[in-house]
């Protein structure tokens, strides 16, 4: 290959390998951020547009909250789990997990990329007792 035509590859490759590092980490981070949440289960008492009311218990104590970003939107009555910090249970955490995984997946394939752009400009040589 001729080296003035790698430069460009070269820079898209850096590219990918930053993006995708970045994005990659960013989505494994909100999953382990969700997932060490407790949780419980809460009961649906309202559903509008794309917020859902819901009603759950922790330690005898009852909390109402708006969840968002529930996909499909679930019925009234019925039951949703809830992660939230036991320090602050009446704040609940998102728990789709949808974005975390779309950013860990599309991080992953620009980090395959840039993995696949540096293996086609450095290919390794071939040796000759190979043959």
């Amino acid at each position: 290959m001729q080296k003035h035509k790698s430069k460009p590859l070269t820079a898209l490759m850096a590219v990918a390998f930053v993006i995708g590092a970045v994005l990659a980490l960013w989505g494994l981070q909100d999953l382990a951020r969700v997932r060490s949440f407790a949780r419980t289960t809460a009961t649906v008492t309202a559903v509008e547009a794309d917020t859902v009311r819901a009603v759950y218990t922790v330690g005898g104590q009852e909390y109402t909250s708006e969840l968002t970003g529930i996909s499909p939107a679930p019925a009234l009555g019925e039951a949703v789990e809830v992660r939230y910090s036991p320090a602050d249970p009446g704040q609940p955490v998102q728990t789709d997990t949808a974005a975390p995984k779309m950013r860990l997946g599309i991080g992953t394939a620009l980090l395959v990329l840039a993995g696949g752009l540096w293996a086609y400009l450095h290919p390794r040589k071939k040796d000759d007792d190979d043959d």
